[in-house]
């Protein structure tokens, strides 16, 4: 079993194409690089003399090795690693970071070295110019997963060979899981769904699940080229909201979900209806239906039967927000006066009607599919309660509780606010459908009128 030590390193040898005595030095791997007038070879060997492990070579060439030649003179340098094992300093100079049992060793044809990181469970790559260290693959736990999905989220085992062909995929000897792992680039411009990327469309507080027919938001990178955007959801030959918006589409669970707004770095669609609790795949496809469709790797969310929350005026990262409040008379907005600038907020009163909006409330009677557009009441059919301060409203002070008319996936509420409330800067406004509420954040602001 060759000694662990954290180092790839190289030896530049001298001029001339004779056959060489390789030295051995004590470390897991190191890498000689034999430099002729037209010839650049990386060598990796164990601790044992005269025993190569693994083979690597720069130009499609072939190495020797001669026992009896005499020995010549090298010249040592560390290209990779401390010498202390560890696990560290991606984004730096290689020769700064940690490694921990690096074996194999592996270049492609303008000089960038692979690395596999045994023990940290990774493959990492030095750059040829800069001398930069990242990892390529792995995400530094052992095991068995990721086929399909960015491969540095991938688990890996114990990684001890990797090697290139010729149109630059990397094969991974995944030892302890058994397998030969492939690497193969994305393709420039694919979309990609950012880790923890699919809420609700509420914002803060963060509702990182969603539910059928929520309207939901997808945040990562290269949903549209930099600059495009399309803002207005397109209603197909149904007159349901479509499925493809500015070239982009979503599929959730496999079904395409209708769009309201896409940017480069952010989606807003509505969940497909039908969706069963668990977990559920998200994929973004650019230029979707063309020849050049690009499709992201897979995202995963958790899909519950119910998601309930509020919209409100603005988002603060504390997800203390005024709730969106609309009122049937007088100033159309009720809120905290001067909480968005502006625009005219002015506190509700007791015993005053007011509308807020969520999304995520559940089924509604009639039933509605994804994309459709109520254009007529339809209420929950969920047991619906309301809390104004911790107060609970009496049911006939909830006067409509169900879709909005207006909008696919928007819920409509109109209640009256209690009355002989006190006066609140911010009344915690809080709903609760079958026994799931709404996150705690949204407030709304009461004042007697003098």
């Amino acid at each position: 079993m060759p000694i662990a030590m954290s180092a790839v390193c190289h030896i530049p040898a001298p001029s001339g194409n004779a056959r060489r005595r390789a030295p051995c030095f004590r470390c897991s791997a190191f890498s000689m690089i034999a430099k002729t007038t037209m010839q650049r070879r990386l060598i990796s060997l164990p601790c044992k003399p005269f025993r190569p492990y693994a083979l690597a070579l720069g130009a499609a060439l072939s190495a020797a090795f001669a026992p009896a030649q005499p020995a010549v003179e090298w010249r040592i340098e560390t290209v990779a690693g401390t010498g202390t094992p560890g696990q560290s300093g991606d984004g730096g100079p290689a020769t700064s970071a940690t490694l921990s049992e690096p074996y194999g060793v592996a270049l492609d044809a303008v000089g960038n070295i692979y690395i596999a990181d045994s023990s940290n469970h990774r493959i990492r790559r030095v750059d040829a110019v800069t001398g930069i260290i990242t990892t390529i693959a792995g995400n530094g736990n052992r095991g068995f997963s990721g086929d399909g999905g960015p491969a540095v989220l991938a688990q890996l085992h114990y990684p001890v060979g990797v090697a290139l062909d010729a149109t630059g995929n990397i094969y991974i000897s995944d030892t302890s899981n058994g397998s030969i792992r492939r690497l193969t680039p994305i393709p420039k411009n694919t979309p990609r769904i950012s880790s923890g990327g699919i809420v609700l469309a509420t914002g803060a507080p963060v509702v990182n699940r969603i539910s059928p027919n929520a309207i939901v938001s997808v945040f990562g990178r290269e949903f549209t080229p930099e600059g495009a955007r399309a803002t207005n959801p397109v209603l197909n030959a149904a007159g349901r909201v479509a499925t493809e918006l500015a070239g982009l589409c979503l599929e959730i669970n496999g079904k395409r979900a209708p769009l309201f707004a896409v940017f480069p770095g952010q989606i807003n669609a509505q969940a497909p209806h039908g969706l069963m609790p668990g977990q559920t795949q998200v994929i973004a496809i650019r230029n979707c239906g063309a020849e050049n469709e690009q499709r992201s790797f897979a995202a995963a969310v958790e899909v519950a039967a119910l998601a309930p929350a509020f919209f409100n005026f603005h988002i603060d990262a504390g997800g203390r927000n005024p709730i969106i409040a609309l009122r049937g008379a007088g100033k159309p907005l009720a809120g905290l006066p001067g909480a968005v600038p502006g625009v005219d907020l002015t506190p509700a009163e007791p015993g005053e009607i007011v509308t807020f909006f969520g999304t995520g409330f559940g089924p509604t009677d009639p039933p509605l599919e994804a994309g459709q557009i109520p254009g007529a009441p339809a209420h929950i059919t969920g047991e619906i309660e309301f809390a104004f301060g911790g107060i609970t409203l009496f049911p006939e002070d909830v006067l409509y509780a169900g879709a909005a008319p207006c909008c696919a996936g928007l819920y409509q509420f109109t209640v009256r606010v209690p009355r002989g409330f006190p006066d609140s800067l911010r009344a915690p406004v809080v709903a609760t459908v079958n026994s799931v509420p709404t996150p705690e954040g949204p407030f709304l602001t009461v004042r007697r009128r003098e």
